[in-house]
């Protein structure tokens, strides 16, 4: 079935290469150059996909886009419009009000796929269930292109990387070591309308500025001393697809200025050639470091920022998605062994609830795979856990301790309130704050999990 679009741009040689380009590519086309005979056509027909320009006399493409979502919910919203456009409608594209965001000039194989992609009723196939048997039941979590999480912080975060892949600008992950940046950056990347084409990943921090040029834009034959043959760089590898520069604050500024005039043309040269070549993908970028604390520092540009910045992204340390902590490590445990089934102890549990782990996941699959390795049994022990976590202490030191009041409350119930500066003070402990509190861990669950009290 052909897929029923209009198109709306006051320029007419826009509107018509765009219809010429669409018709051949079996969709069933309506143009116009006015904003308002859209909202027109929009009322006498039900189209799978409006194309808008933002940039329209009597409104933007934004505003009538608006108008077209609260009349026709089910329509495909894309906005078209220039990258220095973006910062302006930011806001409307994570409103839902825009689905998916075309720079100008369009790529025609982009143009098409993502139309392709838009009208695809599954494709957000992102989230499915993972099970994991324990001693205590079965964990379920879903599942983000290789992502797992049940907890609320992360499931709003797989929303926001299925909304940033479908707007197709540059997008920068932050977040403490060991966060899963690279794991978003490819999620972000199969979540997007390029998921069949190269993902492409170097590490910043990894090589000197001369061998960093050279890998990101290749290099000419004799161009420097070692250049025995052409090289193709990672800009042309990832041509079409994406491109994750990590740790990128590590780059250094003359090159900084050189990734700015890629981003800003889409072009670049090679190393010792002075031959334009085109440059179509998706450019993703992380680091441990803020870019804005990194411009304070003079490290980095700051036009360069908002380049790479357009949609940040932050992954929250693992000390604030607790939730996760046991089926993550029951997951990791198991994942190592294949042949077993392995399950924890009510020890291991408490030990690995309360450990800080200043290494986030990275930290925790490690520890996983220790422990499976170590277990001489089909139960994984404390002594089974690496020493640092084994022998850690609870710090409380910086936790408040609760109140005589609070722990024995007029009509003998545990607020939640409390439940939660139980946890606080047992860092996320959930046996040890059960304990503290005097009630099972099923009661606390049960209190965690009320609705927010008023005060």
């Amino acid at each position: 079935m052909s897929t029923s679009l209009l198109i709306v741009d006051d320029e007419p040689m826009v509107l018509s290469a765009l219809a010429r380009l669409l018709k051949s590519h079996d969709c069933k086309v309506v143009k116009t150059s006015s904003p308002i005979e859209a909202l027109k056509f929009c009322d006498e027909n039900n189209f799978d996909l409006v194309l808008a320009d933002q940039r329209m006399p009597l409104m933007t493409g934004c505003q009538l886009l608006a108008q077209i979502r609260e009349k026709s919910p089910l329509t495909t919203c894309i906005l078209m419009s220039a990258y220095s456009d973006f910062n302006d409608v930011i806001g409307s594209f994570n409103t839902g009000t825009i689905d998916q965001f075309i720079p100008k000039p369009w790529n025609e194989n982009e143009l098409l796929a993502l139309v392709k992609n838009s009208t695809h009723e599954d494709q957000n196939t992102s989230t499915t269930q993972m099970q994991q048997e324990n001693g205590k039941g079965i964990y379920e979590m879903k599942n983000c292109h290789g992502i797992f999480s049940n907890s609320p912080i992360m499931l709003e975060k797989f929303k926001n990387i299925e909304k940033a892949a479908s707007a197709n600008v540059p997008i920068f992950i932050s977040g403490e070591t060991g966060t899963g940046k690279e794991l978003c950056a490819k999620a972000i990347h199969l979540c997007s309308h390029r998921a069949s084409k190269p993902f492409i990943s170097i590490n910043c921090a990894n090589f000197t500025e001369e061998l960093m040029e050279s890998q990101l834009f290749g290099h000419r034959k004799g161009s420097f001393t070692g250049a025995i043959a052409d090289q193709e760089g990672l800009l042309s590898a990832a041509n079409f697809g994406t491109l994750f520069l990590d740790e990128v604050t590590s780059m250094n500024l003359d090159l900084q200025a050189k990734l700015l005039r890629v981003l800003q043309e889409r072009e670049f040269t090679m190393v010792g050639s002075f031959e334009l070549l085109p440059f179509n993908g998706q450019v993703l970028s992380a680091s441990s470091k803020s870019l804005k604390a990194a411009v304070s520092e003079g490290t980095f540009r700051e036009d360069l920022r908002y380049r790479l910045e357009v949609i940040p992204l932050t992954l929250p340390p693992l000390r604030d998605r607790k939730e996760d902590i046991v089926p993550l490590f029951a997951h990791f445990s198991n994942e190592s062994t294949r042949n077993k089934q392995l399950r924890l102890t009510e020890a291991v549990i408490d030990k690995i609830e309360s450990y800080y782990w200043p290494g986030n996941i990275r930290q925790l699959q490690n520890a996983a795979v220790y422990a499976a390795a170590m277990t001489e049994s089909d139960f994984i022990q404390a002594t089974d856990l690496p020493e640092e976590i084994a022998h850690a202490e609870v710090d409380t030191s910086s936790a408040e301790a609760l109140s005589i009041d609070e722990l024995s409350e007029s009509n003998g119930a545990i607020s939640k309130s409390t439940a939660l500066k139980a946890l606080k003070l047992h860092r996320g402990s959930k046996t040890k704050s059960a304990e503290y509190l005097n009630i099972s861990r099923s009661t606390l669950w049960r209190i965690l999990k009320r609705k927010d009290e008023t005060s």
